[in-house]
Order: structure tokens, then sequence, then C-alpha cells
């Protein structure tokens, strides 16, 4: 996935707000409100430019200043993720973090948790950040629900303990974080915390899949593939390939081009097969530079045996 693709996809994630189709000029005692929503339009382009970042930052800066929290957060987001077009300030961000939370603002909250246990920002300290996680879950943040889980699952302050680490993926899965739905169902998968159910498994994965996240369409394509999902199918797993793969998702396109190459699901197309495996190989897929070779191989040897 693309530096560019995360930050689209993270802003899904932690922000539902309405889309503005275009950005007005704010006269000075312009609505908060109205800034905020208007920097996050911006942000949601899908071809946003540096530029466009810049004027989200400003826009966002301008709320942040009257006091909104919403905009002081996505203030300390962008200085996090080094937007626009720069390198991350962790200490920046901790600031707008900081002030959001005084304010009772509860995602920021969850925010410095992830900066104490990653040690960014300020000295690492995993039991401080488990600390403000656990404020922020107080106050229902699904996001910080999904980091708890994760601290739980991989001991970061805490115990490792997958029971918990399910509990609190469940309750942000069930507000409709696709991360935890896909760790959740990854634990029925392996029975880590839960009692193993593929039935489960496919349910968790499928409403990610749903959601549209890449993870999620990969691994209900996987289910059918390898025969775990209900009424698998082959010809299904090449469909939920296909989508994951239309999104740039890795393994999706090499899946689905192995599938072409090998006929499962589909008759054989080597021709895309071809297309896909090359992709695949652009991104980086470990594997696919030799199927590469083989595929070009094979439609050689057909070119050849056709002009004969």
């Amino acid at each position: 996935m693309t530096p560019s693709s995360i930050r689209r996809l993270s802003l899904m994630l932690f922000l539902v707000v309405p889309f503005l189709s275009s950005s007005p000029v704010f006269a000075q005692d312009a609505d908060p409100n109205a800034l905020y929503k208007s920097a996050v339009s911006l942000l949601e382009e899908q071809e946003a430019t540096k530029k466009d970042d810049a004027k989200a930052l400003e826009l966002f800066t301008e709320a942040a200043n009257t006091g909104h929290r919403g905009a002081m957060d996505y203030v300390g987001w962008m200085a996090e993720n080094g937007l626009p077009g720069g390198k991350p300030d962790y200490a920046e961000a901790m600031t707008w973090y900081s002030k959001a939370a005084e304010g009772g603002y509860f995602l920021s909250m969850g925010r410095i948790g992830l900066l104490y246990i990653s040690g960014l920002g300020v000295p690492a300290d995993p039991e401080e950040g488990v600390s403000w996680l656990r404020k922020a879950v107080q106050g229902d943040e699904p996001m910080s629900m999904f980091w708890l889980g994760q601290c739980y699952e991989n001991g970061h302050g805490v115990d490792v303990e997958e029971g918990e680490a399910a509990i609190w993926f469940r309750r942000s899965a069930s507000e409709g974080v696709t991360q935890a739905m896909n760790s959740l169902a990854s634990m029925y998968v392996d029975g880590r915390g839960v009692e193993e159910s593929s039935k489960e498994a496919y349910h968790w994965y499928s409403k990610s899949a749903d959601s549209g996240d890449m993870t999620g369409l990969y691994q209900v394509g996987w289910m059918h593939y390898s025969g775990e999902a209900p009424e698998a199918d082959e010809s299904v797993a090449l469909e939920w390939f296909k989508k994951g793969a239309e999104k740039g998702h890795l393994d999706s396109m090499f899946q689905l081009a192995w599938m072409y190459y090998k006929g499962e699901g589909t008759e054989v197309n080597l021709q895309e097969a071809q297309k896909w495996m090359a992709l695949a190989h652009k991104k980086g897929h470990a594997e696919a530079e030799v199927h590469l070779y083989r595929i070009g191989k094979v439609l050689e040897t057909m070119k050849k045996n056709d002009g004969s």
C-alpha cells in the first residue's frame, strides 16, 4: 500500500464527516465547524495535492485556535504524519493532541497513548500509553478500543491476554473499525482468545470486505479459495481477489494472476495472468518474477506454434 493510500484509509477510519463539494472563502469570523468540514473535504479529495494539504492545515489551525477539539486533533495528526510535505513532528503532534485531550476529545487521548507506546515525541512508556488508551475507551472511542486490543494481543504495557484482546477487538469492530474486524477474524481462524470458528472468521472478514477494506477483500477470497468459507467457491474467490487487486492489494494481484494462469475458478487466461502478475511484480511481490517469466514463456511458445 502506498503512503497516499494509507493516508486516505486513515481518513476514512478516523472521521465520519459530510463531504463538501467546494471550499468556500471564509470571513474572519467564520464558523469553526465550517472551517473544519471544509478542511476535511480537501484531505478527502482523491487527487489531493500538497497545496490542498497546506490549505487544509491552515483551515484546521484557524478552527483549532477557536477551541475546536476535532481541528486540534487533526493539526496534531498532520504534524505526526509530516503533512504537508515535511517530516513528522511528533512533539508538535503531542502538543495539539494534549490540547484536544484537555478538552475531553477521546480520540486524541488514544493518539497520545500510541505516542507513549511507540516512544515518538516522548520517552517510550507503554504503561502510560495504556493508561491514556483506557481514558479514551471510557468515552467509547472506537479506534482506541482497537489499539487497546492490540496492546493485550502483543503485550504492550500489559501482559498478553488474548481473551481480553478479543473483547476489545469485538467492541471496536462493532463500531465499524475494519482493522478490528480483521484482527478479530484472525483470532477466530487461529483459535486465539476465542474458540476456533471459520464461520465467525468469515463473518468478520466479510463485514470488513463489505466496507471496502483491502485485507478483508483478500481474506474473504482466500477463505473461498482454500475451502474454509461456508459454501466455498473458487469462482467467488476470483471475484473477491479481483476487487482487492483493483484497489491495489499486492497479494490479491498475485492470487488473481495465479488463478487466471491455472484456470482456477475461471478459464485459463494467460493475458490476464500476465497483466496481474506484472503488476504484482512491479509492486514488489517476492514470488511474482519467476511466475511472470513462466507465463511469458508459455505465451511465447503459443505464439510460435500459432505461426508454424
